[in-house]
């Protein structure tokens, strides 16, 4: 059965769906969940416990930074994309998925620098700013690998979507990525307390974190066009007879 809905849902019904694509695709998708887990985890714990070094380590960790971005950008685009496949009933495996991203790659990379620039910019200067750039920049990834878009049609793309809709957006998409902060922070300090092995758990929640969370982003995207295609259909002019 195909997971994706062709009416509109509540935020209620939009969870309750996610829930039912996360659980439809999570065995297919875990061993790469895991492979991102590791690599957040790795380079948290990394510079937690070097965060005393000199001038060395702060190479290495932009170093590492720019690293770690450019895979997970890869590997959770992957992810993505497998799990709209399986929500469509396409029988596409997850090598055929890492192919076709690989194909997008350097639009989604630049797109996601964009946006990951942008709202910790935002963040830095009030909070809020960067809250509302993370939340209206959500449907940046589908529109690259699902609406064949470019970097800027992605970026405004993403805002015509969620505004109207920001709101909506917001309910899925903010308690999500809270979660995940406060768990990587709570890691953070766990690593620097010394008790580094317990950071392992770390990997077990992106498990759990990574395709809920993008079950939530596609099935939200599929609502956000069925609202914008069903708005522009009310908005236009009746011709005259």
């Amino acid at each position: 059965m195909i997971i994706f809905s062709k009416n509109q849902l509540t935020v209620k019904e939009i969870w309750l769906t996610s829930l039912q694509l996360y659980r439809k695709s999570l065995a297919h998708v875990w061993p790469l969940a895991i492979i991102i887990g590791v690599i957040i985890t790795g380079s948290l714990l990394f510079n937690v416990t070097h965060a005393g070094d000199a001038a060395s380590f702060n190479v290495a960790r932009v170093i590492l930074f720019v690293v770690v971005g450019l895979i997970t950008a890869f590997l959770t685009s992957s992810l993505l994309h497998h799990i709209y496949n399986i929500g469509n009933e396409q029988s596409i495996s997850l090598k055929d998925s890492m192919f076709f991203v690989a194909t997008k790659y350097i639009t989604l990379a630049v797109s996601m620098l964009i946006v990951f620039v942008l709202s910790m910019l935002g963040i830095i200067l009030i909070i809020l700013p960067g809250i509302f750039i993370l939340v209206s920049f959500a449907m940046v990834q589908p529109l690259i690998l699902f609406d064949a878009q470019g970097v800027m049609g992605a970026l405004k793309g993403s805002f015509k979507l969620v505004w109207g809709n920001w709101w909506r957006t917001f309910a899925v998409v903010f308690p999500l990525i809270f979660i995940g902060y406060w768990v990587s922070y709570v890691v953070g300090r766990v690593a620097i307390d010394g008790k580094w092995y317990l950071a392992i758990s770390n990997v077990l929640f992106a498990v759990i974190f990574y395709p809920l969370f993008y079950s939530c982003i596609l099935v939200l995207f599929n609502d956000l066009k069925l609202r914008k295609s069903n708005a522009a259909i009310v908005a236009k002019p009746i011709e005259n007879l």
